[in-house]
């Protein structure tokens, strides 16, 4: 009895072992198995965050290129319309006026714009298109 059961042990001790060894080769393959899985979804989701970054690459670049395009416009519109206020201002200056042979007279008062204000012997400054005279009033009509 003592030989059976020691073979039976022996028998027993060895199928676990085999078991023992079985199962470790089953979790070897699982391992591998549930290893090749997650990497083929790690691998899908670094893919999936890529082409995310790219379409915001896009629109960065997109948005980029329109606030350009926007600033381009909005001085460019100033400058036309700079550039037509000083084509009024121009068009409004006296200066233009002198050179149409019109005359600025002064007084020490200032400028001189009735002769009501003008007397005689007063010494006026008239400014025309080259230059200024200084001349006596010898009369007001």
């Amino acid at each position: 009895i003592a030989r059976k059961r020691h073979l039976f042990e022996m028998v027993g001790n060895g199928l676990r072992k085999q078991s023992a060894l079985a199962l470790t080769v089953a979790h070897r393959e699982k391992t591998a198995f549930l290893s090749t899985r997650l990497t083929h979804a790690f691998q899908g989701h670094v893919l999936k965050i890529r082409d995310l970054q790219n379409r915001q690459q896009e629109k960065q670049a997109e948005l980029e290129r329109r606030i350009l395009e926007a600033g381009q416009r909005f001085l460019k519109e100033k400058k036309n319309m700079i550039e037509a206020l000083e084509g009024r201002l121009e068009g409004l200056s006296y200066k233009n006026t002198l050179k149409r042979g019109f005359a600025v007279l002064r007084s020490e008062k200032g400028v001189l714009s009735s002769v009501r204000t003008v007397k005689g012997g007063e010494i006026i400054r008239a400014e025309l298109k080259d230059g200024e005279v200084t001349t006596i009033v010898q009369e007001v009509l």
